[in-house]
């Protein structure tokens, strides 16, 4: 029996056919960054509302001392023209003259000057119609005459007959203003209306009135506003209550009663997101308590004009202190301040105004047979002086009479 036994050996060389590859790592895949979300914050409305509205007041009524506005009787006109100017009002009245602006009812002159014509059936009037000399206007004859002229047919137009009415044509008026200054020039060019056989103005009057005073306290509640203020206005007073917070607000109130109206109502108004609110509280006058005032002077307010240049106290300007002296009372202080326009040196006008404020309180001793204590000054007090009339009014003294 044969057993075999085999061992094979091999022996070789391995040549590569093929370039080898080398094994590179994998490459790594970016994921997509995924967006960060933006968040919006939800702007909350803005909230703004009064929640309660209480009135506390009492109302003073009684008699007070009024002066009437004072009067600068002419009329003022453009350089070489003889057509009124389109400020005067040359039809309507006005239904007083206690109260107001000065200037602007210098505007109604020829309204009111045909009604203290009409109320005086003895009165006439006298038109002085003048220029500013050959030197700044043309034709100054003609243009005097024909000044005069128009302001006659206003006059004529507003009822008041023709006998009743003088021309006197002048070519500078005879109280002229200094024409070294342009606002004299235009003083000048000017008819001044001059009433016979009445006062110009009646200067005091006593007058029956009654005044709500008090205060009106605001619960607001103010929300989300971000810092702005809120201005809320009122339809009574030019208060403005300026709210950035919740909280109480205060309002004051003093004001003339119409008498014939016995409940109002107070209104409120704000802008909010561009929306214009309004909210309103009636007032009963028939709840407040009443209180009665014997006289009231806190309101009087006499201006009395003086010529250009001048201290002298006129005849009508005395005749308006009477009045005053008859209707005040003993033991009165009467305050007088005198004023002068800004024409010409600050010395010459700080002279003239207390020598008229002076000369004005002599005449008061000399006539008043009352106990009166007399205060004199200056005053700081002025109407614009871009207009003839402004400065007209400034040439004069304040009278104020104070309880002491």
């Amino acid at each position: 029996k044969w057993k075999s036994i085999s061992m094979k050996f091999e022996v070789g060389y391995r040549l590569p056919i093929f370039e080898e590859i080398s094994e590179e790592p994998p490459l790594e895949i970016e994921e997509p960054v995924k967006p960060v979300p933006i968040v919006v914050e939800k702007q909350e409305e803005p909230i703004l509302n009064i929640k309660s509205i209480n009135i506390e007041g009492k109302i003073e009524y009684g008699n007070e001392l009024l002066s009437s506005l004072p009067i600068v009787n002419s009329v003022f006109f453009e350089s070489n023209s003889s057509t009124i100017p389109s400020n005067y009002n040359t039809k309507e009245n006005l239904e007083s003259y206690l109260t107001g602006d000065a200037v602007k009812v210098h505007n109604h002159i020829l309204p009111r000057i045909a009604e203290i014509v009409k109320n005086n059936p003895k009165s006439t009037i006298v038109l002085q119609s003048a220029t500013s000399g050959e030197e700044n206007e043309t034709n100054i004859n003609d243009l005097s005459k024909n000044r005069a002229s128009v302001i006659k047919d206003v006059l004529l137009a507003l009822g008041i007959e023709e006998n009743k009415i003088k021309l006197e044509v002048l070519q500078i008026p005879k109280n002229p203003s200094n024409q070294q200054y342009r606002e004299g020039v235009l003083e000048n060019q000017r008819v001044d209306i001059i009433i016979k056989n009445a006062p110009l103005q009646e200067y005091v009057d006593l007058q029956k009135y009654a005044n709500f005073k008090g205060k009106v306290k605001l619960e607001i509640m103010a929300l989300n506003l971000g810092g702005k203020t809120v201005e809320i206005t009122n339809n009574m007073t030019n208060q403005i209550i300026k709210v950035d917070k919740s909280g109480n607000y205060n309002l004051d109130l003093d004001f003339r009663l119409n008498p014939y109206i016995e409940q109002e109502e107070l209104k409120f108004k704000y802008q909010l997101n561009d929306t214009e609110k309004e909210i309103a509280q009636i007032i009963d006058y028939n709840k407040f308590p009443r209180e009665q005032v014997d006289l009231n002077l806190d309101n009087f307010l006499a201006i009395l004009r003086f010529d250009y240049n001048s201290s002298v106290v006129t005849d009508e300007n005395k005749e308006l202190l009477r009045q005053l002296i008859e209707k005040i009372p003993d033991g009165v202080t009467i305050n007088i301040l005198g004023s002068a326009d800004e024409l010409g040196t600050a010395q010459r006008n700080a002279i003239l105004a207390k020598e008229r404020a002076d000369n004005t309180m002599n005449f008061i001793k000399s006539i008043a047979k009352k106990q009166i204590n007399i205060e004199v000054g200056t005053s700081n007090e002025k109407f614009p002086e871009n207009t003839p009339q402004g400065r007209f009014l400034n040439r004069s003294i304040r009278i104020r009479v104070i309880k002491k």
